[in-house]
């Protein structure tokens, strides 16, 4: 198991544990320097929000707002290069991990603690990337045969999730006779996020 990359603790009790190592000058002053990082900080994200926000509209299913020129082909390619890598971006500070291919295949082989066998027919999707924060190992009781077989089942919990998914386009689920739930084949191409 890799070691967490994040601090659990929030910004102010960061700052208060560090200040109480200070005279009361100083408490003033490293209060003054974190305000001036909180903001810039503010003002970095705010940029990369905007521009994921930008990037996402011409793909957004849901959208409440037209766009005012169309998008061309080249410019929808632009478009999604760039909202993954500001996606990778911001799950990367946010202390982020990229859960590998064999760990997922490894996941959705395992015995489920539910008795749910999940199959993903990955060859549906364009692009396809899951991230995990925070990983333990549990064990929990299973129980057969009303409760008088009980057997434990060791896995992996990852406390906190995100899925960035791309559908293949329109073309490709028609030459397969098949769409996939919830997806609406109006627009060339679209994206599912969960966090």
């Amino acid at each position: 198991m890799q070691t967490a990359r994040y601090i659990p603790f929030r910004k102010h009790d960061i700052i208060t544990m560090c200040a109480k190592e200070l005279t009361k000058d100083q408490q003033t002053s490293f209060k003054q320097l974190c305000e001036l990082l909180a903001s810039l900080i503010h003002f970095q994200y705010h940029g990369t929000l905007e521009s994921l926000k930008n990037n996402y509209a011409p793909f957004d299913p849901n959208s409440d707002t037209r766009l005012i020129n169309s998008v061309t082909d080249e410019q929808k390619a632009l478009c999604q290069r760039d909202f993954a890598k500001d996606f990778a971006n911001v799950l990367n500070a946010a202390n982020f991990e990229v859960i590998t291919h064999q760990d997922l295949q490894d996941a959705l082989n395992e015995e489920s603690l539910f008795k749910v066998r999940l199959e993903v027919e990955f060859e549906d999707f364009e692009e396809v990337v899951f991230y995990r924060r925070g990983e333990s190992q549990l064990t929990e009781t299973i129980t057969s045969f009303w409760g008088l077989r009980k057997k434990p089942l060791h896995f992996t919990n990852y406390d906190r999730v995100a899925v960035f998914i791309r559908f293949k386009d329109k073309a490709y689920f028609e030459s397969k006779n098949k769409l996939p739930m919830g997806f609406e084949p109006t627009r060339q191409d679209h994206y599912k996020l969960n966090l």
